[in-house]
């Protein structure tokens, strides 16, 4: 009677404490808000770029006077670049947009008497092959 009792007891701790419960793997959260970009692999000549945000080229944008000069440099995704949309945001409230086709390095383009006291917001966005869009500067200047 007694060893019954006592293992009556044990599968009652047993129960109390839970080891008798399947254990659940929480959920994994899914980050919200959180963009991550991969090291970009090479592409083959003939296959053209499709994942936006990988695309790297060196654009620069300056104030020279009242002139704002905006200069393409090639980068390592030169090869696939169709254009360059240029837009400036003059805080007199002028804004001109421009779209330069076929853009080679060491190529410079002059936007005359935009200058204000104030800086001039300038933002450039590259074209790529597939019809590819990226940001490629955003500057005061």
């Amino acid at each position: 009677m007694r060893w019954i009792f006592l293992l009556g007891l044990v599968a009652l701790l047993i129960l109390i404490t839970g080891c008798t419960q399947t254990s659940s793997s929480p959920a994994t959260p899914v980050p919200t808000g959180v963009v991550v970009l991969t090291t970009p692999t090479a592409l083959p000549a003939t296959s053209s770029p499709v994942i936006a945000g990988q695309m790297h080229i060196n654009v620069t944008a300056s104030q020279s006077g009242n002139d704002v000069i905006v200069g393409y440099n090639g980068g390592a995704s030169a090869a696939y670049l169709t254009a360059l949309n240029i837009t400036i945001y003059n805080n007199n409230g002028q804004v001109v947009r421009r779209t330069m086709e076929s853009p080679k390095p060491g190529d410079v383009y002059t936007f005359p008497y935009l200058g204000t006291p104030d800086p001039d917001n300038v933002d450039v966005i590259g074209v790529f092959t597939g019809d590819v869009e990226q940001t490629v500067l955003m500057i005061n200047v």
